[in-house]
């Protein structure tokens, strides 16, 4: 009877472990396909370890853009800070050569 039950049990582990990596796979081939813009072609013609260390590679090279274009963000809000308090002054420009045609009077 033993065996019987290990052999039923058994079956039923692969059986879920066979339909949880098509899970995963389709997961896997919907990831990429955003990351790589197509609709699984190039995982379809270049195997998942490629399409994987591409995605990874596109992945870190917008992430840097992003970082990148937040940082020129950021300095030029502190700019625009700047800029804005020294205009609040009543001799903003005064202390320019040629700011004489900014006065305010």
């Amino acid at each position: 009877m033993k065996p019987i039950l290990y052999n039923i049990i058994q079956r039923a582990t692969a059986e879920a472990l066979v339909r949880e990596n098509a899970e995963l796979s389709q997961q896997l081939g919907n990831l990429l396909a955003v990351i790589h813009r197509d609709d699984g072609g190039y995982r379809a013609q270049h195997g998942n370890q490629k399409a994987v260390s591409e995605a990874i590679m596109i992945v870190s090279g917008l992430r840097q853009e992003l970082d990148s274009a937040l940082f020129d963000l950021q300095v030029g809000v502190e700019k625009l800070k700047t800029a804005t308090a020294w205009s609040d002054r009543p001799d903003w420009g005064r202390q320019l050569p040629g700011a004489e045609i900014f006065d305010r009077k």
